[in-house]
């Protein structure tokens, strides 16, 4: 349903970014769709700077609402 990023330069060509999310996921057949927030960070690594072309990696959570 909708993203958000934030994205800073830490030092040189390393980056972090924090970001949030919220979506829909189904269960079993039947079972209605429910929504799902989630959280994260991440970090960056900028190969090259004219294009910028980035590595990246993140870790994300989801928060289970009842």
């Amino acid at each position: 349903l909708a993203q958000a990023e934030l994205r800073r330069e830490l030092f040189g060509r390393i980056g972090g970014a924090l970001f949030t999310g919220v979506g829909t996921v189904f269960g079993t057949p039947g079972e209605s769709a429910k929504i799902r927030p989630n959280v994260g960070l991440g970090v960056r690594f900028q190969v090259d700077k004219k294009q910028k072309l980035n590595i990246r990696a993140g870790y994300g959570i989801g928060v289970k609402i009842s």
